[in-house]
């Protein structure tokens, strides 16, 4: 777990909903600070999720995707490793994003184990693979989610 270097350097990531504004916060902090660097969602690596695993039909195709999902946010979390000591970080998403989607996919298609992928997930902060940053959340009204959704 490493949240904060020597030189006071915090790594910090934001979630929400879609649409909360977690984009367009974390890419104006970086713009606006010469001491914080963001680290991008992985929809942007990956053409707006275009290139994503495609949704899963069974247990097999959950497990092979929430461990890709997995070994890519371990991939951002060395991004965090290499910049982490000259800057602090915005982390625009986290781990957190996907273990949501995997107990949204469970509780809705009865797809996948999320006890399996949360055990997966806390191994690998407990392990350093991912990082544990301070979690800022953004919280959007449904109303609004309309409104820029739209």
């Amino acid at each position: 777990m490493v949240r904060q270097a020597v030189n006071n350097s915090v790594i910090m990531a934001i979630e929400g909903i879609s649409f909360a504004g977690k984009t367009t916060l974390s890419k104006s902090i970086e713009t606006n600070s010469k001491q914080i660097k963001r680290i991008y969602e992985l929809s942007e690596k990956f053409e707006n999720g275009a290139k994503f695993p495609s949704f899963p039909i069974d247990l097999v195709q959950c497990v092979k995707n929430d461990l890709w999902f997995y070994n890519e946010e371990c991939k951002r979390s060395n991004d965090v490793k290499c910049d982490f000591m000259h800057n602090s970080i915005i982390m625009d998403r986290s781990y957190l994003s996907a273990l949501t989607y995997c107990f949204s996919r469970q509780a809705t298609f009865d797809l996948g184990n999320f006890e399996d992928t949360k055990k997966i997930i806390i191994e690998g902060v407990e392990s350093g693979k991912l990082i544990e940053p301070y979690f800022i959340y953004l919280y959007m009204n449904y109303d609004t989610y309309l409104i820029r959704k739209t």
